[in-house]
């Protein structure tokens, strides 16, 4: 017996595709196709045997001009709490996940603001460079994706 207050109901009776959720299904999507093209272009970017050394690759400001979004998504998804999501557990393991993502986000800003320009390419110079800061990210919103992905697998597939 509980009173008023006391409990915070799960709403284990409404579906992922229930319309009143903090973020849409087709969101989520929208969100792991933003995450996977920051993914795409960094992993290309790192395929080679010299990694990010070579000039013609991604440059910092290609990946500048791809942060904005990712960060759009990364507060948009703040939204999907325990309190308010049919799957507690998946909502937990989302969140942090998003906090790492966020994490990594700010760890990057602040690699491409410590470096000279923001127009030349991406130079590995260790843990601190802006290419490692940039995979770590790039592996932080993969988990991400892959959370997105196992849970909703039909929509991430569409």
């Amino acid at each position: 017996m509980t009173r008023d207050g006391d409990v915070v109901p799960l709403h284990r009776d409404r579906s992922p595709y229930h319309r009143d959720l903090p973020v849409s299904v087709g969101e989520l999507a929208a969100a792991a196709r933003v995450f996977d093209a920051l993914g795409r272009s960094v992993a290309e970017t790192g395929s080679g045997p010299g990694g990010f050394a070579s000039p013609a690759e991604l440059s910092t400001a290609e990946l500048q001009a791809q942060l904005p979004a990712v960060e759009r998504w990364l507060r948009e998804l703040d939204r999907i709490g325990v309190t308010d999501w049919p799957d507690t557990r998946w909502a937990l393991r989302l969140c942090d996940a998003r906090v790492a993502a966020m994490r990594r986000l700010g760890a990057l800003t602040t690699s491409l603001y410590a470096a000279p320009t923001g127009l030349g390419a991406m130079e590995g110079n260790g843990p601190a460079g802006v290419a490692a800061d940039a995979e770590d990210l790039a592996d932080a919103l993969r988990t991400l994706r892959d959370l997105i992905d196992q849970r909703y697998l039909k929509v991430c597939r569409a």
